[in-house]
């Protein structure tokens, strides 16, 4: 048990952390819930497939990215890879809606902070593919009351 411990102090001190760190981009949502500031999709040259979030609960400096309390949850099922959309947070629930997709075809998702899971709410309504073209673009806020998401 020592020599495994004293490998692991080795290789530490000479390789140091490998801490997630995401790199600058554009066209983001990042939506506060519990203490921890979600990020989701992007560009930085392409279509960003990041999601992550920072703690902000944790004391940290910005002197030093790598050492601030980033998670990444890239690897949970079901992310759509999205830039230029918006979101809206409704209790536990970030709901995305819009921008510039590279395959999947819903216009919406939903990311559950708690569950750590990720689903396709049901909407109503029936949107052209004018119109979504349009709020592909164009969409800039969100708010959600009783239930309904207003697109401005």
């Amino acid at each position: 048990m020592m020599k495994f411990i004293l490998i692991f102090i080795i290789n530490f001190y000479i390789g140091g952390i490998n801490a997630f760190v995401p790199l600058p981009r554009a066209e983001v949502t990042a939506n506060l819930v519990n203490n921890k500031i979600y990020f989701h999709g992007g560009w930085n040259g392409s279509l960003s497939s990041d999601f992550f979030y920072l703690d902000v609960s944790v004391p940290f400096t910005t002197n030093d990215v790598a050492s601030m309390p980033w998670t990444d949850l890239t690897s949970i099922p079901g992310l759509i890879i999205r830039s230029g959309h918006t979101a809206c947070i409704h209790g536990t629930n970030i709901f995305y809606i819009g921008g510039m997709k590279e395959t999947d075809l819903n216009f919406t998702s939903a990311f559950d902070v708690m569950a750590q899971k990720w689903s396709v709410p049901v909407t109503s309504g029936n949107l052209t593919s004018t119109v979504r073209l349009y709020f592909l673009q164009e969409m800039e806020y969100t708010s959600m009351e009783d239930g309904v998401i207003y697109l401005v």
